[in-house]
């Protein structure tokens, strides 16, 4: 953020700061990031057998987006559900790992809504 404004607001002095202090960090970034996706395939690629006898099938272009994104197969026996206000959102959470018999995964999505009007 810093380096945006600084660039809107002094470009003469902030281009060349950028391309002394700035690029450095930002390859160092991009390798290490590279690094970790390695990585990251490796283990999904050993994982991807022990998940093919539970993938769902997917027709759906929709889903075929997701499953690329995540770099793996959506899997039966799995369902989502939007919950709105906190006590419902706590009894369904309580009542998935009373149900739980090997392992509780739980994935939260939280959206922030602004009103732009000044009331």
């Amino acid at each position: 953020m810093a380096w945006i404004i600084s660039l809107l607001t002094f470009p003469y002095a902030a281009v060349p700061a950028y391309w002394f202090f700035g690029r450095p960090r930002f390859y160092g970034y991009v390798s290490a990031r590279g690094q970790r996706d390695n990585v990251l395939r490796r283990v999904l690629v050993r994982y991807r057998a022990n998940v093919e006898p539970h993938v769902a099938p997917s027709g759906n272009a929709d889903v075929q987006a997701v499953e690329q994104l995540a770099m793996m197969p959506l899997t039966l026996g799995n369902h989502a559900k939007l919950l709105i206000d906190g006590p419902e959102t706590f009894e369904s959470l309580f009542e998935g790992i009373a149900r739980a018999e090997d392992y509780v995964l739980l994935q939260f999505l939280l959206f922030a809504m602004m009103r732009l009007d000044n009331n």
